[in-house]
């Protein structure tokens, strides 16, 4: 199995077999939004649109071959405002702030998916940590994720 792992100059981290793709992305996470109508046409709020191109930039082209099946873990950065002490029992915890999981899921794949029908699962969890990060994964339906 040919497997790739290399870092970019925007801190970006990634791994890739034929069947396999993850990305380690230093980046806030956002939710999907939702389209704005007005008597001159529906759109995007601009602020979404850019994190998403933004977004797919970092992770660039899709390599795998659909059907697909998706994870993302969403580490948001824990406020400064903190104790050193509250910091270090939350490292790793479970995070229940927004964006709703639902949400950065639908945005994740909005930016990396033209047609998000073949993604035929999908997982994502959000949690505490030093520094905001988005891991993203994706593999070929049927093949096991590389660890």
């Amino acid at each position: 199995m040919s497997d790739i792992r290399r870092w970019t100059a925007d801190r970006v981290r990634y791994a890739a077999g034929p069947t396999y793709q993850r990305a380690e992305i230093p980046m806030e996470a956002f939710g999907k939004a939702r389209p704005r109508v007005t008597v001159n046409g529906t759109y995007m709020p601009r602020g979404y649109s850019a994190a998403r191109k933004e977004l797919r930039r970092r992770f660039g082209e899709v390599a795998v071959a659909p059907p697909w099946v998706v994870r993302v873990t969403t580490v948001r950065q824990m406020p400064v405002s903190w104790s050193k002490r509250k910091r270090a029992a939350h490292d790793g915890a479970w995070c229940t702030t927004k964006p709703d999981v639902d949400n950065v899921l639908g945005a994740v794949m909005d930016a990396l998916f033209g047609e998000d029908a073949a993604v035929v699962s999908a997982g994502a969890e959000k949690q505490w940590g030093q520094e905001h990060l988005l891991v993203i994964e994706v593999w070929a339906a049927g093949e096991r994720p590389m660890e």
